[in-house]
């Protein structure tokens, strides 16, 4: 008779994860976030939690899960520092003792504002080299800001996707590729457009 050496173990993963708000504007009401536990323990858990960056958005220093329930929320807090600095994101994080972390990511939008405008050549020849733009703020940022750029042709004008603001400084310049397609298709006008959440956008041609 043949005896059967083999047995099975169930493995019960202790988990944390976070329901968080992917966006939270900087002068914004406290937010709603949701800790969820699986399974739900036998006795009331508290969770550490953290921001990676407290003057941006505040959490509460832990929060307790409830004996036999599977979640709790807790209070996001963005914090309005009256500074230009663009949209900062925030990483959350919550841990105990014998269970996997919970982390989350949470854009806090600035509300203080900018104008953006944007310098190019008024005109290119395809597959001309060092040609650049630049970008420019109405006001400086307390902290470096990514500005985006975007060319409605991008067969006729190339800028990269993003430029970086430095923290105290108005402008910023820009490689602009313009690439040689071999086409015969006469004069093709390009505009680029920089922009960053909440300012006001700039843009400009080439052709």
């Amino acid at each position: 008779i043949a005896i059967d050496d083999i047995s099975v173990h169930r493995v019960v993963t202790n988990a944390l994860a976070f329901t968080v708000p992917a966006t939270l504007a900087e002068n914004a009401a406290a937010a709603t976030a949701t800790l969820t536990v699986t399974p739900a323990p036998s006795a009331p858990l508290t969770v550490a939690l953290s921001s990676s960056l407290p003057a941006v958005l505040r959490v509460p220093a832990s929060v307790t899960v409830p004996a036999g329930q599977t979640s709790a929320t807790f209070a996001l807090t963005p914090i309005d520092d009256t500074l230009l600095n663009g949209t900062r994101t925030v990483t959350l994080a919550g841990t105990a003792t014998s269970w996997s972390p919970a982390s989350g990511i949470v854009a806090v939008v600035d509300n203080e504002t900018a104008t953006l405008s944007v310098t190019l050549p008024a005109t290119a020849t395809e597959g001309a080299t060092g040609l650049t733009g630049t970008v420019t703020s109405s006001a400086a940022p307390a902290a470096p800001v990514t500005v985006q750029l975007v060319s409605s042709l991008p067969s006729a004008a190339q800028p990269p996707a993003t430029v970086t603001l430095p923290a105290g400084q108005t402008s910023v310049p820009f490689t602009l590729v313009v690439p040689d397609d071999t086409l015969i298709n006469g004069s093709r006008t390009a505009t680029v457009t920089a922009s960053v959440t909440n300012w006001s956008s700039g843009s400009a041609p080439i052709t």
